[in-house]
């Protein structure tokens, strides 16, 4: 998929999440998600977004992406491995019979000159592209990755 359609689709997504609050799950720190899925038509796509929670325990990652429209909604959930900032993960699709979904990609923090950062996930099974962004307090030292 072109660089240009991911990030226009994560700055879509970005855009159109909406404010509420479900409560993160212990040790779990809050982003923001979108799911980008071709619908079958050339120029059609299906999104969907909300509020993450994120655990990331050295390697091993876990990750409840609520539903925006109903944000008590557990849509999906991720597990999986970070190594050298590529990740590997499992996707479910959570009150479903869909199969799970094996994505990959990469964890990059982005820093601002003025002070700030954000951290970026993009995974994809080549298909279709999930994105997770959380902002990083001023304060908090930034090393790109």
């Amino acid at each position: 998929m072109p660089k240009i359609v991911i990030g226009t689709l994560l700055s879509i997504a970005v855009l159109q999440i909406v404010s509420f609050s479900p409560q993160p799950a212990l040790g779990a720190e809050q982003w923001s998600w979108f799911r980008a899925a071709s619908a079958g038509e050339p120029l059609d796509w299906w999104l969907l977004h909300g509020k993450a929670d994120v655990t990331i325990s050295r390697s091993h990652f876990e990750v409840i992406l609520h539903d925006a429209s109903e944000p008590q909604m557990v849509r999906y959930t991720l597990v999986g491995v970070i190594s050298n900032n590529r990740v590997k993960a499992t996707v479910t699709t959570e009150a479903s019979d869909m199969p799970d979904e094996e994505v990959t990609g990469r964890l990059r923090r982005l820093c601002s000159r003025q002070g700030g950062s954000r951290e970026l996930l993009l995974l994809t099974d080549g298909v279709n592209v999930i994105g997770l962004v959380r902002g990083v307090a001023r304060g908090a030292p930034c090393k790109p990755a």
